[in-house]
């Protein structure tokens, strides 16, 4: 058989993965229009040695919001790489603590 689209037989397992969500809880459309996002610089990057899997501290710059902060979980880049980075991030959950520091937004860092 040649390349092409598969037979529609062949896509019955991948739809029905589809419509049980591989198992992961689901959002409706209203849940995802009430989230908002927002372009921001990394300013400051700090050691956090307490935050268990968030190893770091971030201080974002938000043109419309000012400054920012979140414990972003980043295993790939280093302080140094996350430094002036500009970043996506969700800028309207409530606050979460974790162990003394308040992280603000949800950055894709």
């Amino acid at each position: 058989m040649g390349r092409g689209v598969p037979p529609v037989a062949a896509c019955d397992g991948a739809i029905a993965d589809l419509k049980r969500g591989h198992g992961m809880p689901q959002i409706s459309y209203d849940d995802f229009g009430k989230w908002t996002s927002g372009w921001g610089r990394i300013v400051q990057v700090d050691d956090f040695p307490e935050g268990g899997a968030s190893r770091i501290q971030a201080a974002h710059r938000f043109r419309e919001l000012g400054l920012k902060t979140s414990a972003p979980r980043s295993h790939t880049l280093r302080k140094e790489e996350l430094q002036q980075r500009l970043v996506i991030a969700v800028v309207n959950f409530p606050p979460r603590q974790i162990a003394d520091f308040f992280s603000e937004v949800l950055s894709s860092a």
